[in-house]
């Protein structure tokens, strides 16, 4: 399995987003880059060389185990990146994560400890506001409603929890 990102945007401007992938990927990251953003004429004016140093520092950076080009890109900027992944090592990927991932407008890590939640107020605002989204968007699975009914009867009716309805983040007087 892999993930990754391909033309939407030149190699310089995917570097925080690979860094980030890289980081939580338990699978292969690749990156397909344009040779650079079109230009008023639909054109790309990347060069071959400004690719290479930026693929360059993908792969020593530990951020690629696939590397490619996409829009724009000619057999001399395939050749570049070839260059550029030469005698480095693919990177690893990150160990299998046991705990539940959430996302909304904001992503949420949880794990089996429910310590760190029921101790961090800030935790149970983060909690809530991926809850809503989630329900908003219908994104639900048997599993992740028995961790949601399981950490809200830990949380969320609490009499010490500072979010108690009303609009995310703010107390309620």
């Amino acid at each position: 399995m892999c993930i990754g990102l391909n033309c939407a945007l030149g190699a310089q401007d995917m570097r925080p987003y690979l860094e980030r992938l890289s980081k939580i990927a338990e699978c292969f990251v690749h990156a397909y880059p344009n040779a650079g953003l079109p230009n008023a004429m639909g054109g790309y004016d990347e060069k071959p060389e400004s690719m290479y140093k930026d693929l360059r520092d993908f792969a020593v950076s530990g951020f690629l185990n696939m590397a490619g080009g996409c829009c724009g890109t000619t057999p001399a900027h395939i050749a570049a990146i070839a260059k550029a992944c030469e005698g480095v090592k693919p990177r690893l990927p990150q160990p299998l994560f046991k705990g539940m991932r959430l996302s909304g407008l904001q992503d949420l890590t949880w794990s089996d400890s429910l310590g760190y939640a029921a101790a961090h107020p800030p935790a149970r605002h983060e909690f809530a506001g991926v809850l809503c989204c989630c329900v908003v968007a219908g994104i639900f699975s048997i599993q992740m409603m028995k961790q949601i009914i399981r950490i809200s009867t830990l949380m969320l009716c609490r009499p010490s929890l500072p979010f108690s309805g009303g609009r995310r983040g703010q107390r309620q007087r």
